[in-house]
């Protein structure tokens, strides 16, 4: 197989991949739309996680942890929630830290949530997913990574 073979068919295969996750998405916000409270903590999950402010749910004092998630952008609709919520003002969301390297990769909601098993009962499951080498470039001991575990119970 050539190169150009290759990438025409790596191509093929993320264009598979995203109309695939595109309708996942689709039926994912179909399911959850009947629950606006928990379609708003999907919204500000990932900010949760990204930040560490006393303002918001999930803040540990003395956190280590380089904020942030991988490629993550906060947008009006999510800051407005936040303004709503939590009343975190634009001078706050501008002073709470956020990391040009973060640790944390990727945040994947799993479980029946975007299948046709999903019902009012059930549960939202999370995964927080990071590269274990990171931690070690990034000067990340194991301890403090119980730092991170703690920040996801208290959003919880």
């Amino acid at each position: 197989m050539t190169t150009e073979e290759a990438l025409e068919l790596l191509q093929k295969y993320k264009n598979h991949f995203l109309l695939y996750n595109y309708e996942k998405q689709k039926l994912f916000y179909n399911n959850i739309d009947k629950r606006k409270f928990l379609l708003e903590i999907v919204k500000i999950l990932p900010f949760l996680i990204s930040y560490n402010h006393i303002k918001i749910p999930g803040y540990i004092e003395n956190y280590q942890i380089p904020f942030g998630i991988t490629n993550y952008n906060i947008s009006d609709e999510i800051l407005s929630i936040l303004f709503k919520k939590y009343k975190f003002t634009p001078s706050e969301f501008n002073s709470a830290k956020y990391s040009k390297k973060p640790l944390i990769k990727m945040i994947s909601v799993m479980g029946s949530i975007s299948t046709i098993a999903y019902n009012k009962d059930s549960d939202l499951d999370v995964w927080v997913v990071y590269n274990q080498k990171d931690l070690e470039d990034m000067g990340i001991s194991p301890e403090k990574i119980i730092q991170l575990q703690l920040k996801l119970d208290k959003i919880r």
